[in-house]
């Protein structure tokens, strides 16, 4: 992914600002290079699937996730098709896969106005600014009688109000050990988590 498509510091901050849109996403294969997607709202964090069918873009600024179907060619060629939208209750940046459960980790800051001050402001980050963030788990439930219908359950696993964690950016699950790694902006912590089933 690239969070915006343009050199200029310009069209970048308005990109940022959500004035124009501009992530861009592109799959790099063996012999090809296609582009996914050119107008995410910041794009950024990047996973497939379990089964390999599905892949999930986060829009940063869009707080939302796209979903794309990977569709593979008998020849080796692979497209990508827009397939659904889910909203998160959060500013998703890294996304993770569980890969015993199938489940998808979704970490982000909750308050944009918080994140873009912790950010963009001369002398950020400050150690006393709170950054809330959340951890949200995305269930992808399959249906049984037609396999190309999805549907995707969100559910929060973890909020903090950022007072002594800040501006959590990756949770990496492993529900086998029933425990999530989150890391951070700025820091060199890693919080070390159960995971509620």
């Amino acid at each position: 992914t690239s969070h915006s498509k343009y050199e200029s510091e310009l069209l970048f901050h308005l990109q940022f600002a959500g004035l124009i849109k501009g992530g861009s996403v592109t799959h790099f294969g063996p012999s090809s290079t296609s582009t996914i997607a050119d107008s995410i709202p910041f794009a950024n964090g990047v996973v497939p699937s379990k089964d390999g069918k599905l892949l999930f873009v986060a829009s940063t600024l869009g707080l939302y996730i796209n979903v794309y179907k990977i569709i593979k060619y008998d020849n080796g060629d692979i497209k990508f098709r827009y397939f659904d939208k889910i909203y998160v209750d959060a500013m998703p940046d890294n996304l993770n896969l569980d890969s015993e459960t199938g489940d998808i980790y979704v970490t982000g800051a909750i308050h944009p106005f918080e994140t873009i001050t912790y950010l963009g402001l001369p002398g950020i980050p400050k150690k006393e600014q709170n950054v809330a963030w959340r951890v949200i788990r995305i269930k992808i439930v399959n249906s049984s009688e037609n396999r190309d219908k999805y549907e995707f359950k969100t559910e929060t696993v973890l909020e903090h109000g950022g007072t002594e964690h800040k501006m959590a950016t990756v949770s990496v699950p492993h529900s086998k050990l029933n425990r999530m790694l989150i890391g951070f902006l700025f820091t060199d912590e890693i919080l070390n988590c159960k995971i509620n089933p």
